[in-house]
Formats: C-alpha cells, sequence, structure tokens
C-alpha cells in the first residue's frame, strides 16, 4: 500500500521528499520486508534522497542491517 501511495503522489506531481521515503522504507520494513526496505534505504541514501542521519534512524529501528550502514558509510 505504502508503495501505491507514494506511485499516486508522484502521478498527481507532489514530489516525494525525504519524510515521504523515510515512510515508504519504514512501511516495507514493518510489512516483512527489512531486507528490501534496507535495501531502498542504502540506495537512497548513496543517492541524497535520504540524509545520513535518517538513514542511521532507519538503522535503528532495523538493527539486524548494520551490514548496510556500514556499506553506505564506507562509500563516502
Amino acid at each position: 500500500d505504502a508503495v501505491e501511495v507514494l506511485a499516486a503522489m508522484v502521478d498527481k506531481g507532489c514530489l516525494p521528499n525525504e519524510t515521504s521515503y523515510t515512510l515508504l522504507i519504514q512501511g516495507i520494513g514493518f510489512a516483512g520486508w527489512r531486507n528490501e526496505a534496507m535495501e531502498l534505504a542504502n540506495s537512497l541514501v548513496n543517492l541524497d534522497a535520504i540524509s545520513e542521519n535518517a538513514f542511521k534512524r532507519l538503522c535503528k529501528i532495523f538493527p539486524v542491517f548494520d551490514a548496510h550502514k556500514e556499506l553506505a558509510l564506507s562509500s563516502e
């Protein structure tokens, strides 16, 4: 549902911001797709679509994925 809402926003000309992306990632993670959520977070932090601070907060929510955190922060 979260992805559909984001797609509808974009279709109507409302571009996502960091808050939109963060909520999307959280929705995906809490729906049971934590690996996919953190892969998306890693991609978005590398694209500067979300900040490092937002990424760190997501890593605290989904602490199993510290490897993603290390990958993203080591690529700077």
